[in-house]
């Protein structure tokens, strides 16, 4: 518990909570910090390069010969299918920009596990999947990966991909945590936050699941939310402890914004973000003109 013995507090939230590799640069050994992006297609790094990895100076950071969007087709086709679908901005040229589904429902905690879930975020998120799949057939079920970070969230999509009604790759979508999914990748990854403006970022805002959740992809990400998420003013408590998976207050630390606020913000300016209804539909929202809280 803490200090005021009301609130849980995970003990081994400290544990592995950087990587030997952060350690090894956190403790002055001798690194070179690679900065030539090989996996992912031009454009797809840019947001996490923005809110993840700041210390990659826009002068040294390029993409290789092989990540160019020339040399892409998924990643060509998939943002002219977001373009054309979605209405979304089309993205700076020989880039393939990453897309905010916003999706203004309330969410649910369970009252035994206190784990969360949205089954409007969850609806939107399958549909998303299944559209992906009728668009284009030949993607292997297997390289759409969704990534949540609830695991109560997560049996809600299993059993919602497992729909008689859906694209039937749509059974064969990698679906995981965070930190369950780190090191692996996909061609689009769905970034299932289960978040809204009333609970805030909560454990979400944790760096290190931002950063998984930004950077599995290979040519296409989308995050499916409320916008307005971080635009929640949140306790003194909240703003110190994100709450966990099942409840309890994991330490969020202190000085520098969060990534998660960073990255609404990018995809705002962007004018990637894509007002979305649980039934897959894009919709107009009399409230989608107002922007989150820049700068806040």
């Amino acid at each position: 518990m803490d200090a005021s013995g009301k609130n849980a507090l995970n003990k081994f939230v400290q544990l592995a909570k950087i990587s030997v590799l952060e350690m090894l640069v956190r403790t002055s050994w001798p690194c070179l910090m690679l900065t030539t992006q090989h996996r992912m297609a031009s454009g797809s790094f840019d947001l996490a390069k923005k809110v993840i990895y700041k210390n990659i100076l826009d002068a040294d950071f390029s993409y290789g010969p092989d990540a160019q969007l020339s040399k892409s087709l998924p990643a060509r086709m998939i943002e002219q299918w977001v373009v054309k679908r979605f209405k979304a901005k089309e993205s700076p040229a020989g880039k393939a920009s990453q897309s905010f589904f916003t999706v203004r429902e309330p969410c649910t905690t369970e009252p035994t596990t206190k784990s969360r879930y949205n089954t409007d975020h969850v609806a939107a998120t399958v549909k998303l999947s299944n559209a992906i799949f009728n668009e284009f057939p030949g993607l292997c079920g297997s390289k759409v990966v969704i990534i949540t970070p609830y695991r109560m969230n997560l049996q809600f999509l299993e059993d919602a991909s497992k729909a008689q009604d859906l694209h039937p790759k749509c059974q064969e979508v990698e679906i995981n945590t965070p930190f369950s999914f780190h090191g692996c990748e996909g061609v689009t990854v769905d970034f299932c936050m289960t978040l809204n403006q009333e609970t805030g970022s909560l454990f979400v805002q944790d760096p290190h699941r931002v950063c998984i959740g930004l950077t599995r992809h290979e040519c296409a990400l989308f995050m499916v939310g409320d916008i307005h998420t971080t635009n929640t003013i949140q306790s003194a408590r909240k703003r110190m402890y994100g709450d966990g998976n099942s409840g309890e207050a994991l330490s969020m630390g202190s000085g520098r914004r969060p990534a998660l606020k960073e990255a609404v913000e990018y995809l705002w300016v962007a004018q990637r973000v894509v007002a979305f209804s649980p039934r897959g539909e894009v919709i107009s929202l009399p409230n989608l003109e107002v922007a989150p809280a820049l700068g806040a």
